[in-house]
């Protein structure tokens, strides 16, 4: 149970920061509570291809996938582009807020100025 809080709280930070953003969208729910959502984290910017997003992370050391992650048909069925399908970020109990604080710091520098 305290691991799902954490969990939790270290997703709500980073969904709050992407629901902020009007040129992202966020798939899934956009609040995570424990046992509701997970706490890996799917979206998709507009204005910048998820390859190109996962590669300048990897520049700022910080793991996250690109692509439609086994699940094209999906992909397809919510109207995006499946040969760009989505960024991916997991948040695990043993993340510090200190790391998702990293990451959002790192998105809002590599995402275009909404």
């Amino acid at each position: 149970e305290l691991a799902e809080a954490h969990e939790a709280v270290l997703a709500n930070r980073l969904l709050d920061f992407l629901k902020e953003r009007e040129d992202v969208r966020i798939l899934g729910q956009d609040h995570a509570a424990p046992g509701k959502r997970a706490s890996t984290i799917a979206f998709h910017a507009r204005a910048m291809p998820s390859y190109h997003i996962a590669q300048k992370l990897a520049d700022h050391q910080i793991a996250a996938g690109a692509g439609d992650f086994y699940a094209l048909r999906c992909v397809q069925a919510l109207g995006m582009d499946a040969d760009d399908g989505v960024v991916r970020v997991s948040l695990v109990h043993y993340n510090s807020m200190a790391e998702v604080d990293r990451l959002v710091e790192a998105l809002g520098e590599i995402l275009p100025n909404a």
